[in-house]
């Protein structure tokens, strides 16, 4: 699909919504053009990208509230959840999780192998594994542990109107199955926008202050770096969570998030065509709106907190995935 799509400025106050789409940007705000690598992109593609400025819209949004397959991006609302849980006290990063037999699935480069019924986890290697390496047991297991009805609390709590979790992860997902667990442009970049305003401003929002720092240090350990990393020439940190399904290929991200101009940044995809496209496109596309950003004036209110460093590139994970440019593969609920 090639609909033209402008993208809306941020507006600190009224006339956002008159003006949306227009390409005329209120006063103060930005617009950067995206319509053409929109209407070049082999597939339909849904971008939000917001600062943290409080009361300010995206400063691109397209298709921001339309539904798409959520892959492994709606794992990011299970760490939300997980992370309030331990912020409630109903649970601890050293609790044992007991493996059932359905959460035994492909696409688990952690506890694949040697993965099997009634082993136990703690709670805290199963969140790194399902953020780092997007691992599909670990994350089978925290939703057996803490149940879709905690985890789509979490959902209703952040604000996220057209997101839902309805099914746990499996190794090949049917066509007629990948639409159980959807989200939109819109949704992830607000769950992320309130992880990073904890973060930055020091103030409670879906978790704690230091569940907030904790949330982002675990996703700068993202080992799949090929889309919204790759587009980011500036040597500044990129918390992001990837999500790949057939025929999809995601990426939400908070650009800098512990610097001065941090800003989130969601880029969804469905019905590509050519899945292993969607690599570089998604990479200009970030490239394109990171050049348009300005970083934000007001100094940081709290550094007091550990910064750690994300990891190099995947560089096996890359070399399997470029190899797929040219056919659309078949992917695992990743």
């Amino acid at each position: 699909m090639r609909r033209a799509s402008f993208v809306r400025g941020a507006a600190a106050a009224g006339g956002a919504a008159a003006l949306a789409g227009t390409g005329i940007a209120p006063a103060g705000a930005q617009t950067i053009a995206v319509t053409d690598l929109v209407d070049n992109f082999e597939g339909i593609v849904g971008i939000v990208a917001r600062t943290i400025v409080p009361r300010e819209g995206p400063i691109v949004a397209v298709r921001e509230h339309e539904r798409f397959p959520a892959a492994s991006i709606i794992k990011l609302p299970i760490m939300a959840t997980v992370y309030r849980a331990y912020d409630a006290g109903t649970a601890h990063p050293t609790d044992e999780v007991t493996l059932l037999p359905g959460d035994i699935v492909e696409g688990a480069p952690v506890l694949g192998g040697d993965a099997h019924s009634g082993q136990r986890w703690q709670v805290a290697d199963l969140v790194d594994a399902m953020i780092t390496y997007s691992d599909n047991i670990a994350s089978n297991a925290l939703i057996s542990h803490f149940g879709f009805a905690a985890i789509n609390e979490t959902i209703h709590r952040a604000g996220m109107t057209g997101t839902s979790l309805a099914r746990h992860f499996a190794g090949t997902v049917p066509p007629g199955r990948q639409n159980l667990n959807v989200t939109t442009p819109g949704d992830i970049a607000q769950l992320l926008y309130e992880i990073e305003r904890g973060a930055h401003e020091s103030v409670p929002t879906i978790a704690s202050v230091a569940s907030c720092r904790a949330m982002i240090n675990l996703m700068l350990h993202q080992a799949y770096r090929e889309m919204i990393p790759a587009g980011i020439n500036r040597k500044v940190q990129i918390a992001n969570k990837t999500g790949e399904l057939d025929f999809v290929r995601s990426d939400a991200a908070i650009v800098d998030p512990f610097g001065e101009g941090p800003y989130v940044l969601v880029i969804l995809t469905k019905e590509l065509d050519y899945p292993g496209l969607a690599y570089p496109d998604i990479a200009a596309i970030a490239k394109r709106i990171d050049s348009g950003t300005t970083p934000l004036k007001e100094p940081m209110r709290n550094r007091n907190f550990k910064i750690r460093l994300a990891p190099a590139d995947c560089a096996a994970s890359s070399a399997i995935r470029n190899a797929s440019v040219m056919m659309a593969t078949s992917c695992m609920d990743a």
